[in-house]
């Protein structure tokens, strides 16, 4: 399925760029059509990496992979050519006064060739790694890109972008087996980092520290110790939208690796227990979260270093008898999570879901009775809170999304000082999305789509700029483009923050809709066409959201 979206997207692109050779756009449709190519083939390599590949069927999809990548690297080329000429023109052009805002337009040009010729370099790393190791293409290839990554460090140093330069060159070393030089990159830049600098700037030192942390925990590494240490600093500086970001959680998954094998070298003891309730505490949070490691956070709380949820006999409890095999019946159900993640077998999945519904199940009775049982203010707000995040979680997991979003929704307006109440926002608002979803396009949405756009509401003007503020409207705009109401996605974008971190991400996400219902549209038969100022009107709110959002990426 996806592989056909990607190849139809492909022809399009190919269709526009031999259509209008002469467009101003044609070096992003080049840049574009690089990407999907890219897509292709990690698909390729992921594939080759699946349990059960042949050596032959390996080497064949590695091939294909190869291929992909050797034709995005050519796309490349093509935007990069256009995108130099570009910057050439502005650089050399002595009457600006012909070109408004000339020095916001020329540093746009600058930042596009800057960004091409890194996407070149990284493409040469992903082409060489679809040689064998053992192959002297693959040296090469890697050598070269680890040479070109630090020459593009020093070229463009006074650059953000140029940390990832850096790391990219720590990555080929890592690739060429070169692991303490790689891991002295990495720490190299992490050394670079504090707690004032730019968010882009903390964005990319995270991206290292997450490197450095899973060179760390190699087989050829195992340098727990200082893993650990690395963490540790870590988390005293890190802002609270650090942990939540993409590389705030990378650095956590890893870090709770990290802790989780320390303990495994120490004696039991107040440091051993220590280790495992920071690991359970950070794989925890990433399990809870929608990063890519979440299915392998999930998979690590099943260590049986953790140990295994106590058995629940009693019925007659108090809070604390309550909490207690609330908070096992909750651990249950993460394992449980995970091994129906791994599950091969059908026997196998059917034994996980059983002890995962068991799980949830028995998590949420036990939590229902703890918030019962919890009276004359002896027991702390925010431990109750905690019970009714989870519970807001859990009855969304198990498709109560009325009772998940009205708990999620007291969390937010009824404890608005709870570290749990932005959480519980987030949750409100998709259990609304799911009841939309489900009222089906026939029913009457009236309801859910109000209290979608009264939680936005609510969130931004108490939490504005925070993640899940600009989450609520991204999630209202992504409705709004599944259902192709574009002019009302651009007002839910409106809403989100000009200083948000998440608006360039909008734009970007409402301006590829615009830009592929104007190529739907363009290629349409003559007769069923819309009228060329249309199409215009159509392509100019494309380009100018595109443009706004590349910038605000650029410059986040």
């Amino acid at each position: 399925m996806r592989e056909a979206q990607l190849d139809d997207a492909r022809q399009k692109l190919r269709r526009f760029i031999q259509e209008h050779p002469d467009h101003r756009l044609v070096p992003a449709a080049y840049r574009q059509l690089a990407q999907i190519l890219l897509e292709r083939g990690q698909m390729k390599v992921e594939l080759a990496g699946a349990p059960g590949k042949t050596a032959a069927q390996k080497k064949s999809l590695m091939a294909q992979a190869r291929a992909h990548f050797e034709e995005a690297y050519k796309a490349l080329e093509v935007a990069e050519k256009h995108y130099y000429d570009r910057a050439k023109r502005f650089e050399e052009m002595t009457d600006t006064s012909q070109v408004p805002n000339f020095e916001e337009v020329r540093e746009e040009a600058r930042r596009d060739l800057v960004f091409a010729r890194l996407r070149l370099i990284e493409t040469t790393r992903k082409i060489g790694k679809t040689y064998d190791p053992k192959e002297k293409a693959y040296r090469e290839k890697l050598t070269e890109a680890a040479k070109r990554f630090r020459e593009f460090y020093d070229k463009y140093h006074q650059r953000i972008v140029s940390l990832y330069a850096r790391i990219g060159e720590g990555l080929a070393y890592r690739d060429l087996g070169e692991v303490k030089k790689a891991l002295n990159v990495f720490k190299e830049i992490v050394a670079l980092g504090g707690q004032g600098q730019h968010q882009a700037f903390r964005s990319a030192v995270n991206e290292a520290l997450a490197r450095a942390l899973e060179t760390c925990l190699m087989p050829e590494v195992k340098d727990y110790a200082e893993a650990v240490r690395l963490i540790g600093q870590w988390e005293k500086e890190a802002r609270p939208e650090e942990m939540a970001a993409r590389e705030g959680l990378e650095v956590l998954y890893y870090g709770g690796l990290a802790s989780l094998e320390m303990a495994r070298t120490l004696d039991d003891g107040k440091q051993k227990r220590q280790q495992l309730g920071l690991a359970r505490k950070r794989l925890e949070q990433v399990a809870r979260s929608t990063s890519r490691r979440r299915q392998e956070a999930i998979a690590a709380l099943q260590d049986p270093l953790f140990g295994s949820p106590r058995a629940e006999t009693a019925d007659a409890l108090d809070y604390v008898e309550a909490k207690d095999k609330g908070d096992f019946a909750w651990g249950g159900f993460v394992v449980a999570y995970g091994r129906l993640q791994a599950a091969r077998t059908d026997q196998e999945k059917e034994e996980a879901n059983s002890q995962l519904a068991q799980s949830r199940d028995e998590a949420m009775r036990y939590y229902r009775i703890a918030l019962a049982q919890a009276q004359g203010g002896d027991v702390p707000e925010e431990d109750l809170n905690e019970i009714r995040f989870r519970l807001a979680y859990l009855y969304f997991l198990a498709g109560d999304y009325y009772r998940s979003a009205v708990l999620g929704e007291f969390l937010a307006r009824r404890k608005p000082g709870s570290v749990r109440a932005r959480t519980g926002a987030e949750i409100a608002v998709k259990a609304y999305r799911m009841l939309f979803t489900l009222a089906g396009p026939d029913g009457d949405r009236s309801f859910e789509k109000r209290h979608m756009e009264q939680m936005a509401r609510y969130v931004t003007a108490r939490w504005e700029g925070q993640p899940e503020a600009d989450e609520a409207w991204l999630m209202l705009a992504d409705t709004a483009i599944e259902q192709r109401q574009l002019d009302e996605a651009i007002e839910y974008l409106e809403r989100i923050s000009e200083k948000s971190p998440r608006r360039g991400e909008a734009e970007l996400r409402l301006g590829q809709a615009l830009w592929v219902d104007y190529v739907r549209q363009s290629t349409r038969p003559e007769q069923s066409r819309p009228p060329q100022a249309e199409l215009d009107e159509l392509l100019a709110r494309a380009e100018s959201l595109l443009k706004q959002g590349i910038q605000r990426v650029r410059q986040a």
